[in-house]
């Protein structure tokens, strides 16, 4: 992986007030993620609150002149586009 960053979105769940985390990941050119393996290492090193629901993979975080990552439209993406978009138990529909 070259760039994380990670954010939350309105739970599935629906509860009020609550978010889902997501990590969007932008590989290294030429390689393929192992959702698997990502998310073994999330859950060994990771308080469980703190472990993602979902992984985003994307080509580049986008970012202001200053370098702040714009988590609008990692969000805007995410509703978008669920190609990219990866759970413990596979792709999300």
């Amino acid at each position: 992986m070259t760039d994380v960053f990670v954010y939350g979105v309105t739970a599935a769940s629906g509860a009020p007030g609550e978010k889902d985390v997501v990590a969007a990941i932008v590989p290294a050119e030429g390689v393929k993620i192992d959702v698997a393996a990502v998310f073994a290492a999330c859950r060994e090193g990771l308080e469980p609150n703190f472990v993602p629901t979902y992984l985003q993979v994307v080509d580049e975080i986008p970012k202001t002149a200053s370098e702040k990552p714009q988590e609008r439209f990692l969000v805007e993406r995410f509703e978008r586009d669920k190609t990219n978009i990866h759970t413990e138990g596979g792709a999300r529909s």
